[in-house]
């Protein structure tokens, strides 16, 4: 970012690839890690809180005691399985655990960086560091009164961010694999 603005100050620069990287998260739930709640007997509510500033935007698996646990909408409570609630960060099962366990329920999440946090997931440097720069370039392009302003070389920067999301996107989908996913039949005799 600073080799194509010098200008920009070093806060503003890290503020806007934060910004970008954070933006690329909530698009496209690439970046996973797994959590381990310990259960108690009798409470079906679980709060979903990492460390490291990382805020949780989804759930993409559940298992309780080794048990894959279905994941439902809201509007499917009060069905057994579990619930995640986004705006509270709530996991909600049904039936509650019987017993207490440490570690007994893993979760497997998307997160993203905080607003607060200070370094950004491995992931985003190794598969989309071009996409969050472009994103960052054209959030610091279009800061208005500054001498680096330039609203027409922004919106070819947005457009690179977004090619880019779409690509992380379908990387994402496939699972991490980046070449050509082909099916091959057998031959029924």
């Amino acid at each position: 970012v600073k080799a194509v603005i010098p200008a920009v100050p070093d806060v503003l620069a890290a503020n806007a690839v934060r910004m970008a990287a954070i933006e690329l998260c909530q698009r496209v739930p690439f970046v996973v890690r797994d959590a381990l709640l310990d259960t108690q007997a009798g409470v079906a509510d679980y709060p979903l809180a990492l460390p490291d500033s990382y805020v949780v935007t989804g759930v993409l698996g559940l298992m309780l005691g080794g048990r894959t646990v279905p994941l439902l909408p809201p509007s499917a409570f009060p069905a057994r399985g579990a619930v995640y609630h986004r705006g509270e960060r709530l996991l909600v099962l049904n039936p509650a655990p019987s017993v207490d366990a440490p570690g007994c329920l893993h979760a497997r999440v998307s997160v993203m960086p905080g607003q607060l946090s200070c370094h950004l997931p491995r992931e985003v440097f190794d598969e989309a560091l071009d996409v969050v720069a472009a994103g960052a370039l054209a959030r610091l392009l279009l800061i208005p009164k500054t001498s680096w302003a330039d609203k027409s070389t922004a919106g070819v920067y947005r457009t690179t961010f977004s090619a880019g999301v779409g690509r992380i996107s379908n990387l994402a989908l496939r699972g991490g694999v980046s070449g050509p996913i082909v099916m091959q039949t057998r031959r029924f005799f």
